[in-house]
């Protein structure tokens, strides 16, 4: 949540060839919200200290808009990945439970008082990647080279 001198990356691995180009996004009091990080062996990339926010959803959404729109079957590699997921240390929320733990959320990553009219706000706005393809792919192909 980008606020208050902290800047949040919204889907920072994108444009980012390997995973240094990703690290050398952050600065104190910067972050990132990602989708697609789980896909990587990054939990040893951030101190101790960092926060971390993980939205459980069921993977059965996206293993069915998977199979509809390519005809491919992704259950396997989504079970691993939500199992990777499961044991990240962090404040786990349900995506569903996102707009009434808002505060809980704030409070576990900032150290300033939580911001009702700023939390109405996030609220009222749908945060979500444009397209499925709104992204770099030539550099999502260098990032997926570059960790083999």
């Amino acid at each position: 949540m980008t606020y208050d001198g902290h800047y949040c990356s919204h889907e920072g691995l994108n444009g980012c060839r390997n995973m240094k180009e990703y690290m050398d996004k952050f600065l104190p009091g910067t972050g990132d919200s990602n989708t697609g990080l789980a896909m990587f062996d990054f939990i040893h990339m951030f101190d101790k200290y960092t926060r971390i926010v993980v939205i459980d959803r069921d993977i059965k959404r996206a293993v069915s808009y998977t199979k509809e729109h390519y005809d491919t079957d992704i259950s396997t590699e989504m079970a691993h990945l939500k199992g990777k997921l499961d044991q990240i240390q962090g404040l786990h929320i349900p995506y569903h439970a996102i707009d009434r733990s808002l505060q809980q959320i704030w409070e576990y990553i900032s150290n300033k008082p939580y911001d009702i009219k700023r939390g109405d706000l996030l609220k009222s706005i749908n945060i979500k990647v444009k397209e499925p393809y709104d992204m770099d792919i030539a550099a999502y192909k260098s990032l997926m080279e570059s960790i083999k």
